[in-house]
């Protein structure tokens, strides 16, 4: 009952909790793996990982956080580290920046705004973003999908790839 109370409350109490099984789990990986660095880089270095924007839309809003805070990017910084590729379509940078255009829009309609708020504008808002949208919104789409892609690569250290060259280096038993 204590137990169940105390992840209950949340907080502090919960936030203890979490980072004590973390570091049990990460103890006991430890034990059983004689060298941890190479096993870990044999699991996760020759991994090519190609994400899809539900995945890297929270990053945007993740911009306004300090690094310590930003939980999705920090993932994402750990793939990298761990020897991972990360890779994104144009597709993908096309409807991230579509998406941006209609947070814009929701943006300046305010309470008139139809349907669910855009999930970088709900992240702005929720993070405290100060100003205009618009004006965050330009850091990342101002010249357009050519500014999200520049970001993606820069910052979080992605390959824009496209689908139809990625799949031709596959034999064709393992792509069908």
């Amino acid at each position: 009952e204590a137990m169940a109370g105390a992840l209950l409350l949340g907080g502090p109490v919960r936030t203890q909790l979490r980072q004590l099984a973390d570091a049990y789990t990460l103890l006991a990986f430890m034990r059983e793996t004689p060298d941890v660095q190479r096993a870990v880089s044999h699991f996760f270095s020759r991994g090519n990982l190609v994400f899809d924007t539900t995945a890297l839309l929270p990053c945007f809003g993740e911009t306004l956080l300090n690094a310590e805070d930003q939980s999705y990017t920090n993932l994402i910084r750990g793939a990298l580290a761990a020897g991972m590729m990360l890779q994104v379509t144009p597709g993908v940078c096309n409807e991230i920046y579509s998406h941006f255009k209609r947070a814009v829009t929701c943006s300046r309609v305010g309470d008139g705004w139809e349907g669910p708020i855009p999930l970088v504008y709900a992240d702005w808002l929720g993070y405290g973003g100060s100003g205009s949208f618009a004006a965050f919104a330009e850091r990342f789409v101002g010249d357009g999908e050519e500014d999200v892609q520049f970001f993606l690569e820069t910052a979080l250290g992605f390959r824009i790839v496209e689908l139809e060259e990625a799949a031709s280096e596959i034999e064709d038993d393992v792509r069908f």
